[in-house]
């Protein structure tokens, strides 16, 4: 390539695919834009990390890239290749030749596709499958028929024009990135085909410029919809096959009338956001010839990398285009105030943004109807979740609608798709609906994806769309390096009955290795979850914002206002500086006021010393919503409360709760935690009589808490003796061996912390075992 006279010499053909993928990702990056200098626009070209954004375009790495093809696109035609083996050897030409038919029917799409870095990846995986295909001991006649089958030049280019008209699809809501892939594709095409003959045509044909998450015709009414259409559809597919400049013509036409179906949702937006009906873009793939829809029709595999993107207008992003230092302003008065300056300014930037809103209001309304999408929220605890719509969701459901029942999805994901509470419906999708086949979790530490915060993590999930009892699926998590996709000896069988262990949310613990796993697996599945055994219930006394006009400074004569910061396991820490009224306290909480009550901390981040923290709290008293307090706590007795006060402040309890949470500890998560009935539990009757050892170290408002037939063994031991008793009696009850405590007790070490946690699990091993002996 000669630069210097600034002419450019070079043949198409020696183009690397890759080298145009790159350069459409980076080009996503730069926009011509307009900017204000001294009350004039000024055109130029510079940064636009918000296209880039918005459209998801990330260059994806050829690791992923190649390891997701080979699990879905390999798998699949093998599958298939294979009973074409079969048949060969049994001697039945005519399932032979079915056989055929159906490895050649194998469809694969990127439903966002981009640069088209998947749609290389699976052209050339396919590719090399020639050698294998002429290798087939095939009767001539078949031969002649499928020229694919020979072993020679020609029939590596026929093979590879096959592939690329009628295997091979992908779809973008940017046309740039359609032609991005056609160039993709057609410079991965070039060594084997004759110089003479010309490129195939892809654009319109496999390659859709449409918005793959929006379709005019929702997903649950297509039936009924395409069957009003069933003749026109007919024609359709008849031209798409022998005449494409018709098919063309029937195609828009058929378009336009499909848009009705969404003039409810998206009215005036439709052509902005490319809606259109894929179905009719693509009638091969879910029509049969007769215009009716494919029972079982979709793609054989899907594979990509979705856009990751929250679905609502970001003001930030909005008000820097107009302002470059909008962005560093620090806090919500000033950036209201610089808002309100340039709306004087630029009085039609009120508009711009009210049409933003508008926007994306009617796409919510879209992806929240039910006749589009239905696991986007879900019932847990008899509460609708409730979430913002984020695109990753909205593609998973999308795109397994579009995945032909028994085959594959494969798609680079935010990892929170198994664990946050807003994705519980996609997990019972995923887990009821289909099969997991691998869910492998990487962290951007080392900028796998470059212009993506480090601090994200992100997951290969690969899917069948297959309702099939499995006991386990493939995982790992906290994986820094793309090595690891091909390292097997990492990966954990992650056990069905551990999802099943929480029959609502169905969410993952994410273990960082084998041993962290196997200990979670042992706690959490010996008892029922606090969700099942229901012993005790929580909830909030007052909320220091909804509530702020009972709060008042603390008066003998009233009820002490208690606070999460105000206590630690087991201890009062100082009294409350706030109170309320007895009014207003037997107004909230009823005959509560006059029981003694479990409270548990609210707050607490998995990187404390310790998370889960509780005591019981005297009669008389309140508290805000930084703590959890009993309901209903005349339902229990003293005996049993301290029990559970025990249980709670156990470092078994703290480590499963620590694999759950990131910072609130809210009350979906405590019903989680694997929690034995009194009655159930070996030495019950120790842990009550500790824990009321523990609570009567705070003093004078608990010299009149009592239970019955208490040995009185623990009065004369201090605060880290009870605690290292309690620890070992609930690791015995939890059939926990010295290597577990060992290892769980570690995972609570921290550069802050490693001395005292250290300490504390030597008290605990030691009276671990003692405990043993004395029962052996």
């Amino acid at each position: 390539m000669d630069t210097s006279a600034q002419e450019y010499s070079f043949r198409y053909e020696d183009m690397a695919p890759n080298a145009i993928e790159k350069q459409y990702e980076n080009s996503m990056s730069q926009n011509v834009q307009i900017k204000i200098e001294n009350g004039k626009p000024v055109v130029y070209y510079g940064n636009d990390f918000q296209e880039q954004k918005n459209k998801g375009a990330y260059y994806t790495d050829d690791k992923f890239v190649n390891y997701m093809i080979a699990q879905t696109v390999e798998l699949e035609f093998m599958k298939r290749y294979e009973k074409i083996k079969v048949n060969i050897e049994l001697g039945d030409t005519l399932n032979t030749i079915h056989a055929i038919k159906n490895l050649l029917d194998m469809k694969v799409v990127d439903l966002t596709a981009g640069g088209g870095s998947f749609l290389r990846g699976a052209f050339l995986l396919l590719a090399d499958k020639q050698a294998l295909l002429s290798n087939l001991n095939l009767p001539l006649e078949i031969k002649n028929k499928y020229p694919y089958f020979f072993s020679n030049d020609e029939a590596v280019y026929q093979w590879e024009k096959y592939i690329l008209e009628n295997m091979i699809y992908g779809v973008d809501i940017d046309y740039k990135a359609i032609i991005i892939s056609s160039l993709t594709l057609t410079l991965s095409s070039l060594e084997h085909r004759p110089k003479d003959v010309k490129l195939p045509s892809l654009i319109g044909r496999n390659l859709i410029h449409q918005n793959s998450l929006m379709n005019s015709v929702p997903y649950y009414k297509r039936e009924e919809i395409f069957m009003k259409y069933k003749e026109e559809i007919k024609d359709l597919r008849n031209a798409k096959n022998h005449d494409f400049s018709k098919f063309c013509v029937l195609r828009d036409e058929l378009q336009k009338k499909m848009l009705k179906y969404v003039d409810d949702t998206l009215a005036g937006e439709t052509s902005f956001l490319h809606v259109e009906s894929i179905e009719i873009n693509l009638p091969e793939i879910f029509f049969n010839d007769d215009g009716s829809l494919k029972e079982k029709g979709g793609f054989d595999v899907v594979i990509g990398n979705p856009p990751w993107e929250v679905w609502k207008p970001n003001s930030k992003e909005f008000y820097s285009q107009y302002d470059e230092t909008y962005s560093l302003l620090k806090n919500a008065k000033e950036k209201k105030a610089r808002q309100k300056e340039l709306e004087d300014k630029y009085p039609n930037i009120i508009n711009k943004w009210d049409e933003l809103e508008d926007r994306y209001r009617k796409g919510s309304t879209y992806f929240r109807d039910l006749d589009n999408f239905k696991y986007q929220s879900w019932v847990v605890e008899d509460r609708k979740t409730g979430s913002d719509i984020n695109l990753y969701k909205i593609s998973v459901e999308r795109f397994l609608q579009l995945t032909a029942d028994d085959m594959y999805l494969s798609i680079l994901i935010p990892d929170n798709i198994m664990t946050d509470l807003g994705a519980t419906g996609l997990r019972h999708l995923i887990f009821d609906e289909c099969k997991l086949i691998e869910f492998l979790s990487f962290e951007n530490r080392k900028g796998i994806f470059k212009s993506v915060d480090n601090r994200y993590k992100f997951a290969v999930t690969t899917i069948s769309k297959k309702q099939e009892e499995i006991e386990s699926f493939k995982s790992f998590f906290y994986k820094q390096d793309l090595e690891s996709l091909q390292n097997e000896m990492i990966k954990i069988d992650y056990p069905m009955e551990l999802v099943y262990a929480e029959p609502e949310k169905y969410s993952l613990f994410e273990p960082k290795n084998q041993v962290d796993f196997d200990l979670y697996r042992k706690i959490k599945l010996r008892y029922p979850s606090l969700l099942e055994t229901k012993l005790f219930d929580v909830s909030n006394d007052f909320h220091r914002t909804n509530d702020t006009q009972y709060f008042q400074e603390f008066k003998q004569e009233d009820i002490p206002l208690y606070e999460g910061k105000l206590m630690e396991q087991f201890k009062i820490l100082a009294l409350p500086e706030e109170s309320v009224s007895k009014q207003a306290a037997y107004m909230k909480i009823g005959n509560d006021l006059n029981e003694w009550r479990i409270g548990i901390r609210a707050v607490g981040s998995a990187t404390n010393r310790r998370t889960l923290i509780s005591t019981i709290f005297p009669p008389y008293t309140v508290a805000a919503h930084s703590l959890h307090m009993q309901r209903n706590a005349s339902n229990q007795t003293i005996k049993e409360k301290l029990y559970l006060v025990g249980i709670l402040n156990s470092y078994v309890m703290d480590f499963v709760l620590r694999k759950l949470i990131t910072l609130n500890i809210s009350q979906t998560f405590l019903k989680q935690l694997p929690i034995p009935r009194i009655d159930d539990f070996p030495n019950s009757q120790k842990i009550v009589e500790i824990s009321l050892a523990l609570v009567k170290l705070n003093g004078e408002n608990y010299e009149d808490l009592e239970i019955d037939n208490n040995s009185n063994d623990y009065n004369l031991m201090d605060f880290d003796e009870l605690t290292a008793e309690l620890n070992a009696y609930v690791a015995i009850g939890f059939e926990l061996n010295r290597e577990d405590i060992i290892n769980l007790m570690s995972t609570f070490e921290s550069a802050n912390h490693k001395v005292k946690v250290q300490e504390e699990a030597q008290r605990i091993i030691d009276i671990y075992d003692q405990l043993i002996e004395e029962i052996n």
